[in-house]
């Protein structure tokens, strides 16, 4: 049961993805539902084994999560300061 409600809440994250790319911001909370429910499902996988290198797989996924989420949030203020809105169709990479 939890896992099918991980894999659900996973594929919501990806449809959410998909289809609510109107701004940056709402792709950036998307990615992070996304990278939770790979700590969650890695951290019970990994309380079903007792190996040590499995142990640290959640606090590795966390940490790659955290640094996703500092990155993306600059990068989104960054946008914010040179273009004056966080709209992803008025970025364009050919304006630099």
């Amino acid at each position: 049961m939890p896992l099918t409600l991980i894999f659900v809440s996973f594929f919501l994250a990806l449809m959410g993805l998909s289809l609510q790319r109107k701004h940056l911001l709402s792709i950036l909370l998307t990615l992070e539902s996304m990278a939770l429910t790979l700590y969650v499902s890695t951290a019970l996988w990994a309380l079903n084994n007792t190996s040590l290198p499995i142990l640290a797989m959640p606090m590795i996924i966390l940490t790659f999560s955290a640094c996703e989420a500092g990155v993306g949030l600059s990068l989104m203020i960054a946008t914010a300061r040179t273009h004056s809105t966080d709209q992803v169709k008025a970025l364009n990479l050919l304006k630099c």
